[in-house]
């Protein structure tokens, strides 16, 4: 069956076209939406790296800027013939209610393999699949910018245990507390090596700004 994968650049949409594409679903296109200002819909920091992403996957991208109003992300859908839509929704009702509608009115089928999985056991399979995932925004008490660019690892992940207990914060960041990006993963064929970056801070928000970047081969 062939399907379209939206792609924000996270470890969550990146992982879940890697698991679509384990299970047999043709993926044609990545779909990467820009928001237009901070959406509660939408991945925003640094979307111009999926460009990269597409590359090292070697599947053909396409951009769109909108705005979170549903109607717009279905007139974009509508035009793809794939019968799949593949999205990293975890836990949330907001953006996976949307998709669902979007998709049944469609006649698609909207396919979210890490819906509902325990965040701690996803972390793990990440780090299992030999995902690297680095952290490019934080927005939580107990996440500051001295987690901007750290690779998520075993230690990483107990750190997120402790800030859910202390905090309450989403171990997935599905609260909006953290996003990431992957610079590398098994469906990769070159791995994304970040050349110039900052950090950015702004209150309790900080984000790791890529200004250039590139694929580079594996094995350096």
């Amino acid at each position: 069956m062939e399907g379209i994968a939206l792609v924000s650049g996270g470890k969550d949409s990146v992982y879940a076209m890697y698991i679509a594409l384990q299970q047999g679903i043709d993926i044609k296109k990545i779909v990467n939406i820009i928001p237009e200002e901070f959406s509660f819909m939408y991945h925003f920091p640094n979307t111009h790296i999926v460009k990269l992403i597409s590359e090292a996957v070697q599947i053909d991208l396409d951009q769109y800027k909108i705005s979170d109003d549903p109607d717009e992300l279905k007139n974009i859908l509508k035009n793809y013939e794939e019968k799949v839509i593949v999205s990293g929704a975890i836990e949330s009702e907001y953006q996976k209610t949307r998709l669902e509608r979007i998709s049944t009115e469609l006649n698609k089928i909207h396919y979210s393999p890490l819906w509902r999985k325990d965040p701690f056991l996803l972390l793990n399979d990440l780090l299992l699949s030999n995902f690297k995932a680095i952290f490019v925004s934080v927005s939580a008490e107990g996440l500051d910018e001295k987690f901007l660019g750290l690779e998520i690892d075993n230690g990483i992940i107990n750190k997120l245990k402790f800030l859910k207990e202390k905090y309450g914060i989403h171990p997935s960041g599905e609260g909006g507390e953290y996003e990431t990006l992957v610079l590398d993963c098994p469906i990769f064929k070159k791995r994304i090596k970040i050349l110039k970056s900052e950090i950015l801070k702004n209150g309790n928000y900080g984000i790791l700004e890529i200004y250039d970047a590139k694929l580079d081969e594996k094995n350096k």
